[in-house]
């Protein structure tokens, strides 16, 4: 195919068109090729096989984490537990992206979900002892045996000013307490 497109032809597979263009202008009509004035290009499109299927397919959308923000693992300072078992009393190690808890609104804060009630336990500011961008370093507080989502609201928004609204993050993981 590279050989018929260097010589000038084009090519049609019915799944895709491609021709060879040469770009540049030329002084006269009989001007020959020059190389710095004018170079050659590719052209591909999409044949009717191809349209034809474009046509017929249908897409999901996945809902994959774009990691924008949220969390990625949560260590159980106790256990050494990662993403699964957590210790009421304990220190948990929470990594992720833009995590800092900031803002003025009443909400911002981390907060345990029971997977049972719905009940939300938000951690006292106190209780946060390492507040960086990436890490957080908490107290868990006293939980009953369940399963548990955290739940985390700031309105830091990385450098610079922060977010007029804050931003809310739940975690994928199911933390437990036995």
């Amino acid at each position: 195919m590279g050989e018929l497109l260097a010589d000038g032809y084009a090519i049609n597979t019915g799944y895709f068109a491609a021709a060879a263009t040469i770009r540049g202008s030329f002084k006269y009509q009989n001007d020959n090729f020059d190389a710095e004035r004018h170079n050659v290009t590719y052209k591909f499109s999409q044949g009717a096989v191809l349209r034809k299927r474009a046509a017929e397919t249908k897409a999901e959308i996945v809902h994959i984490s774009t990691a924008i923000y949220g969390f990625r693992q949560v260590t159980d300072s106790f256990s050494g537990s990662e993403n699964d078992l957590i210790t009421p009393g304990g220190g948990l190690k929470i990594n992720g992206l833009k995590m800092k808890l900031t803002g003025s609104n009443p909400d911002v804060g981390l907060y345990f979900i029971s997977e049972t009630t719905g009940e939300r336990t938000k951690v006292p500011a106190v209780d946060v002892i390492t507040n960086q961008n990436n890490n957080l370093l908490i107290l868990i507080p006293s939980l009953q045996p369940d399963s548990y989502r955290m739940e985390h609201i700031t309105q830091y928004a990385g450098k610079g000013t922060p977010l007029n609204e804050p931003r809310t993050c739940t975690s994928f993981q199911i933390l437990r307490v036995v």
